[in-house]
């Protein structure tokens, strides 16, 4: 569905349209019936006259397909010590929970099933070498000073840190 920004605040009257343009429904219908745990939404920012899409944000619970795939590559096997299980049979699992914490790379591990339960259920603990236990906390990714170039460590501190400040459009420069 697509719903302009003025109509979803509420600004001006108008319909929700079917994302092919084929059907309408009232805004308001959509908004009344929105489920805040089952709903996703992209946020699209585009301009008005050429149609191109400025910005894109994404929220929801369940990661897009393209940033699953994303932390599958990112993390390789499950981020439990030990477990060997290949990411991409893991649960994604957002480190800070939904809807506290968001459906982005940095709050996302993949956890092999069983870790995952674990985790929720507060009994996933790491043993450091001291013999302190902590609880569960996710790999930190990233590259090391001496390997990869300028691009990649923009990328990997951005995925570390999206506070970080760096800019995706200075990637060009």
């Amino acid at each position: 569905m697509v719903i302009d920004a003025e109509v979803l605040a509420g600004a001006e009257p108008g319909p929700a349209v079917s994302d092919d343009g084929t059907w309408t429904v009232p805004a308001e219908w959509v908004l009344e019936h929105l489920d805040a745990d089952d709903t996703f939404f992209h946020r699209l920012l585009v301009d008005p006259i050429t149609r191109d899409v400025l910005a894109h944000e994404y929220v929801g619970r369940f990661a897009p397909d393209v940033l699953a795939t994303a932390i599958s590559f990112r993390d390789g096997v499950c981020q439990a010590p030990g477990c060997l299980r290949p990411a991409r049979a893991c649960d994604l699992d957002h480190r800070e929970p939904h809807p506290r914490g968001p459906t982005k790379g940095p709050n996302l591990w993949a956890l092999h099933r069983r870790h995952h339960a674990m985790k929720s259920h507060r009994t996933l603990r790491w043993i450091l070498p001291s013999g302190r236990t902590v609880d569960a906390e996710p790999a930190v990714h990233g590259l090391s000073p001496d390997v990869g170039s300028d691009v990649e460590h923009r990328i990997a501190r951005l995925l570390n840190d999206p506070h970080s400040g760096e800019s995706t459009t200075s990637w060009g420069k």
